[in-house]
């Protein structure tokens, strides 16, 4: 017997409009570019920027914000975007405190949606946790730049997550942010595995050598330099990577900060490899009995795949009515989902 599932709609101060029941879902998920999940219901009103909450006897199955709505023969379309969408918007902050990741992220959505002073901005009853510490560098170019950027690379960079759920209920919101502390095995050739692909990227003709010049005074130059084992240093005599392929960027140096520090901020940022460069989809019954489907966002896994381990992590899932295919790495094919990543990369 199907398991009866329900959307339940909500303004923006979460307080509740509608419902209807609706059949179960194929719900999409992807932490990197935030398509929409469609689902089809009957006798509802909601409007573009409502909340939306798909839920079944067991608990919440997904929160979104509505992002179009369409009238069918009686029938309303809706398209909910992840919650994540609240923040793919440009905001103002002081990149000098970009260094500590979990708090920076913390101070930004704090200041424009908990905080701010244009009350219907922020998030009914918004409160902001961070679960874990860690120093990088985003080598932001300025103060103004899309936050939903900065998350994404916080990800695929870092392993730093950010999630926010609604509690209609009692009227409150709540955003963590954090360092997924799950990991999994998955042996891909296993026979109750449905199905499975994989697609590794290819790093050749990265960049592996940046010169850095001071936009301030061009006469000081740093080098840096991408080492088989993956660090970066001014130490161009040794463990080099070949062939050459060297770029240059002019590197403003904040006050506060010195030539040194901000030309390894940028180059950094410009080398590093890409740690997920790969995209893995395992498909399994969710039923558990194969592969945990229910693994949140963020987990660090290793798959096995004729013979081979290859170490990743999850950033999207589509669930269907009894299978769950896992997306894992920060690799896409899709051409929309390319040219959305594309862009990103592009500011």
């Amino acid at each position: 017997m199907p398991v009866p599932f329900k959307v339940e709609i909500f303004d923006r101060s979460l307080d509740f409009k509608a419902f209807s029941p609706i059949a179960q879902p194929a719900i999409s998920y992807d932490y990197l570019t935030l398509e929409p999940t469609e689902i089809t219901c009957r006798g509802i009103s909601a409007e573009k920027g409502d909340f939306a909450v798909i839920s079944s006897p067991s608990g919440s199955a997904y929160q979104g914000i509505v992002d179009d709505v369409q009238l069918e023969s009686g029938a309303t379309r809706l398209s909910i975007r992840p919650l994540l969408s609240l923040f793919d918007l440009d905001v103002h902050f002081d990149r000098t405190q970009s260094h500590q990741l979990e708090s920076f992220l913390a101070g930004i959505i704090t200041a424009n949606f908990g905080s701010n002073a244009d009350a219907l901005q922020n998030i009914a009853g918004l409160t902001v946790t961070t679960t874990s510490t860690t120093v990088g560098y985003l080598n932001l170019k300025d103060n103004v730049h899309n936050l939903y950027e900065i998350i994404a690379k916080c990800l695929t960079a870092y392993g730093i997550v950010v999630s926010i759920t609604l509690s209609p209920q009692t009227h409150t919101a709540q955003v963590v942010i954090g360092k997924a502390t799950t990991s999994a095995t998955i042996e891909a050739d296993l026979k109750g595995v449905l199905d499975k692909s994989f697609t590794l990227g290819d790093s050749y003709g990265a960049p592996n050598k940046l010169v850095c010049v001071n936009a301030a005074d061009e006469t000081q130059v740093l080098t840096y330099y991408l080492h088989t084992d993956g660090t970066i240093d001014t130490d161009g005599s040794s463990n080099r990577i070949t062939p050459v392929f060297a770029s240059a960027e002019l590197v403003d140096v904040d006050d506060g900060d010195t030539f040194a520090a901000a030309s390894y901020a940028a180059a950094y940022d410009a080398l590093k490899p890409d740690e997920y460069n790969d995209l893995i989809e395992i498909t399994a019954p969710n039923d558990g009995r194969i592969i945990d489907v229910t693994m949140p966002i963020g987990t660090a896994a290793t798959i096995y795949h004729d013979g081979a381990a290859y170490s990743t992590i999850l950033t999207g899932y589509t669930r269907r009515d009894e299978i769950t295919t896992l997306i894992f790495g920060c690799v896409r094919i899709d051409l929309t989902k390319k040219l959305i990543l594309e862009r990103r990369r592009q500011k």
